[in-house]
C-alpha cells in the first residue's frame, strides 16, 4: 500500500491510497491505523504542516501576533478513508464547535469547510474553531486571557480546552466520523513564558520560562469519545507544566482528578 499526499496553503487537499479500501467501519479502521505506521506519518505531516502555517499567519481569519493555543483533533478515516462530509449539518449545530475561548462568534462556511469565529468583524479574530470537509478540527486561541505579561495561565487554558471538547467530539459524532482519532495540542509563540504559580507570581522562576517558539506536547489517541475531557488532556497539559520545571499539572490531585486551583 502507498501513501500520497498534497498539502496546500496548510489544507490537505489530495490523499490517495492504494489500493483504494472504501468506507471502513470503525474495527476496520482502528485495525488499519494501528497496523500501519505509514498512516500516523501523513496524521504528523498534516499536523506539522498547519501548525507551520499558523506560525506564519496562514490562518482563516486573521490573529493577532501573539502566543497561540493550537488544537488539532484528526480523525483516523480522514487519512484511511478520506471523503467530504455532509457538514451542512453542522451550520444548525454551531454551538458545538464554538471557538474556545468564550463569547459571541460568528460563523460561515469557507473554502475549507465550516468556520466559528471569535472576533470585532468577518475576517479579523482572536479565536477560530476551523471543520474541514474531512472531518478534521482546528481550534486557535490567542486570547489575551491566556497570558498575563510572561505569564501562561494554566487557570484559563485547562478550563477552556476542557470545555470546549466534548462539544467538538459531539461534532464528529453528528458527522458519523467514529474513532479512532490523534489529538494534538501545541502552544505556537511559547518561547520565554512560563507557567503563572503564586511562587511565580510572587518570585522569579526565570529558569523556568518555556525555551522553545513551538511546545508539542504528547499526541493522545482517542478509541472513544466517551473519556472525561480532563482525562484526555492530562499528558497534554501535563507536558506544558514539566517544561516549565513542575513534575505535572497541579490542577490535578493525586487520584488525577482535575480540579483547577
Amino acid at each position: 500500500m502507498s501513501l500520497e499526499t498534497t498539502i496546500r496553503n496548510g489544507s490537505l487537499t489530495k490523499v490517495r491510497l492504494t489500493p483504494s479500501i472504501g468506507h471502513r467501519g470503525e474495527s476496520e479502521l482502528r485495525a488499519a491505523f494501528h497496523l500501519s505506521p505509514g498512516y500516523m506519518d501523513l496524521i504528523h505531516q498534516f499536523q506539522e504542516t498547519r501548525i507551520a502555517a499558523i506560525g506564519h499567519a496562514q490562518t482563516p481569519v486573521t490573529l493577532p501576533p501573539s502566543l497561540k493555543l493550537v488544537l488539532h483533533l484528526l480523525p483516523v478515516s480522514s487519512f484511511i478513508a478520506p471523503r467530504d462530509l455532509a457538514i451542512e449539518k453542522i451550520a444548525g449545530h454551531s454551538q458545538l464547535m464554538r471557538p474556545i475561548c468564550q463569547g459571541l462568534w460568528n460563523e460561515r462556511f469557507n473554502a475549507d469547510g465550516f468556520l466559528t469565529c471569535l472576533g470585532d468583524g468577518r475576517y479579523n479574530g482572536i479565536a477560530y474553531t476551523q471543520l474541514f470537509r474531512n472531518g478534521i478540527i482546528e481550534a486557535v486561541d490567542s486570547s489575551p486571557r491566556l497570558t498575563d505579561g510572561s505569564l501562561l495561565l494554566p487557570i484559563y487554558y485547562e478550563r477552556a480546552l476542557v470545555n470546549a471538547l466534548p462539544g467538538q467530539l459531539a461534532v464528529l459524532t453528528l458527522l458519523e466520523i467514529d474513532p479512532p482519532l490523534v489529538l494534538f495540542l501545541t502552544v505556537v509563540g511559547a518561547n520565554g513564558y512560563r507557567i503563572a504559580t503564586m511562587v511565580s507570581i510572587t518570585g522569579d522562576d526565570r529558569e523556568n520560562r518555556i525555551e522553545s517558539d513551538v511546545l508539542n506536547t504528547p499526541e493522545i489517541i482517542l478509541d472513544n469519545y466517551d473519556r472525561p475531557a480532563a482525562e484526555i488532556f492530562k499528558p497534554a497539559f501535563d507536558s506544558i507544566w514539566k517544561e516549565c520545571g513542575f513534575p505535572h499539572s497541579l490542577n490535578y490531585n493525586a487520584a488525577g482528578e482535575w480540579r483547577v486551583r
